[in-house]
C-alpha cells in the first residue's frame, strides 16, 4: 500500500513539472521531445534566458512602480499626520476647562475659568456634591452689595442672576473674594483671547500645510507618471525581446527537427 501511494506521489510530481516544462516551451504536435529530454537543454537555454530577463525586468519595473506609488501615499499621509496634529491642538485650546482653583468662600467655589454655586445645607439635609450652577467667566459680572445686616455678592449672567448672603463681620473676606472673582474674569478674558488667537495662527498653520502637501504630492505624481512612462517604455522592450526569443525557439526546433531527419541529432556539446 505505501508503494502505491509512493507511486502516485511521483505520479503527480513528474506530471507537474512536465506540465510546467509544456507552459514554458510551447511546442507542437509530435515536439514534446525539445521541451523535455534533457539532450535539447541546450536549445532550450536561449528562451529560458529570455523569460529570465523578461521577468526580470517586469518585476524590477513592478518594484520601481510600487516604491514611486508609495513615495506619493507617504507624502499625503505625512501632510494628514500633521494636519491631525494641529487641528488636535486646536481642539485643546477650544476644550472648556474649568483651571486650577482659586478660591472658595461659602457655597462660591471659583477656578480659573469658571465658578460654581454650590448648595448649602439646609434642616441637616445633605448637601448635594453637584453644583447648582456652573458659570462661565467669559459671561460673569459680579459685584458686593451692602446691607445693614449682610453682605451680598451678587453674580449675573445671560441667562440669569443670583446672590450669595454673607454676615457683616466677613466683610473684608466677602470684599476680597469679590475682587478675585472680577480679576479673574479678566484674566479669563485675556487667556481666551491669547488661545483665540492661538487657533487663528494654528489655522493658518493647517492652510500652509494642505497648500505645501498638495505642492508635494502633485510633484511626487509627476515624477511617478514620469516614470510610468519611462518604464512603460522598458517594459515593451523586454516584452519585444520575449518575442524575438520565442520566434527563434520556433526556428531552434525546426532546425533540430531538420537535423534529425537528416540523422544528425541535435546533443548538447
Amino acid at each position: 500500500m505505501e508503494f502505491l501511494v509512493l507511486l502516485a506521489v511521483i505520479a503527480v510530481v513528474v506530471t507537474a513539472v512536465v506540465v510546467r516544462q509544456l507552459r514554458r516551451y510551447p511546442v507542437g504536435e509530435g515536439e514534446r521531445v525539445y521541451a523535455l529530454h534533457p539532450k535539447y537543454s541546450s536549445l532550450r537555454r536561449p528562451l529560458h534566458d529570455a523569460r529570465t530577463k523578461r521577468d526580470d525586468v517586469l518585476r524590477d519595473c513592478r518594484q520601481q512602480i510600487d516604491r514611486a506609488d508609495h513615495a506619493v501615499a507617504a507624502v499625503e499621509q505625512q501632510g494628514q499626520q500633521e494636519i491631525q496634529a494641529l487641528r488636535g491642538k486646536q481642539e485643546e485650546l477650544r476644550r472648556e476647562v474649568d483651571g486650577d482653583h482659586r478660591g472658595t468662600l461659602g457655597e462660591l467655589v471659583l477656578h480659573d475659568h469658571v465658578l460654581y454655586i454650590m448648595h448649602t445645607a439646609r434642616d441637616g439635609q445633605e448637601v448635594p456634591a453637584k453644583p447648582r450652577w456652573r458659570l462661565p467667566l467669559r459671561t460673569l459680572h459680579a459685584e458686593r452689595v451692602e446691607s445693614r445686616d449682610l453682605d451680598f455678592i451678587r453674580l449675573n449672567w445671560p441667562q440669569g442672576q443670583a446672590s450669595c448672603a454673607y454676615r457683616r463681620n466677613g466683610t473684608q473676606a466677602v470684599e476680597r473674594f469679590t475682587n478675585q472673582i472680577c480679576t479673574a474674569v479678566k484674566q479669563d478674558g485675556i487667556d481666551r483671547a491669547r488661545r483665540q488667537k492661538q487657533v487663528a495662527d494654528l489655522e493658518a498653520r493647517i492652510r500652509t500645510c494642505q497648500a505645501e502637501t498638495a505642492r508635494r504630492k502633485a510633484e511626487a505624481e509627476r515624477s511617478r507618471d514620469a516614470l510610468v512612462r519611462s518604464l512603460h517604455q522598458v517594459e515593451q522592450q523586454a516584452e519585444e525581446d520575449w518575442k524575438t526569443a520565442l520566434a527563434r525557439w520556433e526556428t531552434d526546433k525546426a532546425t533540430a527537427r531538420g537535423q534529425a531527419d537528416g540523422g544528425t541529432p541535435v546533443v548538447d556539446s
